[in-house]
């Protein structure tokens, strides 16, 4: 069996320093031996042999592979760390600092960057960018805040809002000098306090709100109260109501009419016959003015009464008939003259012939029949309805009653002559005159048989 000695370590000893002066130093210090190196004059001991034991367990060799092995899986994740930390950062990008910027001057910046987002743009500026520009918008906040690295898909939003402004003086200004002056200042919401509509840009400015040379924020209301000057009043007698009106509403007056059912029903053949105010009066702007109105009479004397009825009813005139009232019947007389004005609410009389007696009416019906069965002019059948035994007033109250066409009876008894005898223009036109028929009646019934 193998011992080995182990060498107890040895004070130094204290020695002199002669040289010193005699001051005493301490000798080098002891370094102990290695004992497990060999000693001088022993022999190295061989390591111990191998044993069943050290061979299978393994504790020792499995350690040290794991402790290899977790030191070089840390090292990995760390470089994967840093590679990963450092590219993040490449791929960022840093936030301009455009606070106080023009918002075309900040989205410029923005758009250098290469984002892939739109700026979300907030703000009083935000929705109206169009009306100020950037003369009246500056950038007042960003997010993230300037110098931050951001991704570029990372949303930004950009804070624009009006700046503040100095209020022009507009009294004495015309209103549409003072809109422009104010504008200059960004200021065009432009109010007009207690003055009607329309407004008139030849107006002079009376005062203003907010007052001259305060600040106020761009884009804010101006209310500008307006000197009104009177209007004149326009010539407006015999004008339909439509052009009336609106001559009056483009002054800033506001018709009425009398009578009133003119606003309702809107009349187009309705006449100004009287107005409230004279022409060329001073009226003030805004004030009521009332239109007496009233209907043209047309003249309907001769129509048959389904004609006058049209024509009555195409202006808006009310009417009765005195008289018959067949649609063939003739007007004889009306009781307002042609051209005179009428007024909606009352009635025009016209006048168709009277009722018919007993004998009236059986004269007609005898004029139907000849009628059925020859040609007749107007006076050759009353003077065959006399001959009959009827009275002249009542055989020319049947001829009327008939409705006649006498130039298709002309036409008619042209033929007639025609077919049974040899006639001249001039011999055909005289014999046509002889039967009653007036000269044009004739020529019609000769000009229809080709002569």
């Amino acid at each position: 069996m193998n011992t080995r000695h182990i060498k107890r370590p040895l004070l130094s000893p204290i020695t002199t320093d002669e040289e010193g002066g005699g001051v005493p130093t301490a000798a080098p210090a002891f370094i102990p031996p290695d004992t497990d190196a060999p000693q001088p004059g022993t022999q190295e001991e061989p390591p111990p042999p191998a044993t069943e034991t050290t061979l299978k367990n393994p504790r020792r060799l499995s350690r040290k592979i794991l402790t290899r092995i977790g030191i070089a899986a840390l090292a990995a994740i760390v470089v994967i760390v840093g590679i990963t930390i450092t590219v993040d950062q490449v791929t960022r990008v840093t936030i301009p600092d455009v606070l106080g910027q023009s918002p075309t001057d900040a989205q410029a910046a923005l758009q250098s960057l290469n984002l892939t987002n739109t700026p979300e743009i907030t703000g009083s500026c935000a929705t109206q960018p169009s009306t100020f520009g950037d003369h009246y918008c500056t950038v007042t906040d960003i997010t993230p805040q300037p110098a931050a690295r951001v991704h570029t898909d990372a949303p930004i939003t950009l804070t624009i809002t009006l700046i503040d402004v100095t209020v022009p003086n507009t009294v004495g200004l015309t209103f549409a000098a003072a809109k422009s002056t104010l504008a200059k200042q960004g200021l065009n919401n432009v109010l007009e306090a207690n003055t009607p509509k329309p407004t008139q840009d030849s107006w002079l400015v009376a005062s203003q709100t907010p007052s001259a040379e305060t600040t106020t924020q761009a884009g804010a209301s101006i209310r500008l109260t307006l000197e009104i000057p009177p209007v004149t009043m326009p010539d407006v007698i015999g004008l339909p109501l439509a052009q009336a009106k609106t001559s009056l509403e483009g002054i800033g007056l506001k018709p009425i009419f009398s009578p009133e059912k003119a606003n309702g029903e809107g009349i187009k053949a309705g006449l100004v016959t009287q107005a409230s105010s004279a022409a060329g009066a001073a009226v003030e702007y805004g004030a009521t003015v009332t239109l007496t109105w009233g209907l043209k009479v047309p003249n309907v004397v001769g129509m048959v009464l389904s004609d006058a009825k049209a024509a009555l009813d195409s202006v808006g005139i009310d009417f009765s008939v005195d008289g018959r009232k067949e649609v063939s019947e003739t007007v004889t007389a009306q009781g307002v003259a042609p051209d005179a004005m009428i007024s909606f609410n009352d009635t025009l009389v016209i006048t168709t012939r009277p009722e018919a007696t007993t004998s009236q009416k059986q004269a007609e019906k005898q004029a139907r029949s000849y009628l059925k069965h020859s040609a007749f002019s107007r006076s050759g059948l009353i003077h065959q309805l006399e001959y009959e035994g009827y009275s002249t007033e009542d055989s020319t109250y049947a001829v009327d009653g008939c409705n006649v066409d006498w130039n298709e009876q002309a036409d008619k008894q042209a033929a007639s002559y025609l077919k049974h005898s040899s006639f001249s223009r001039s011999s055909l036109i005289h014999q046509l005159e002889y039967e009653g028929y007036s000269t044009e009646q004739a020529t019609h019934g000769v000009d229809s048989v080709g002569l």
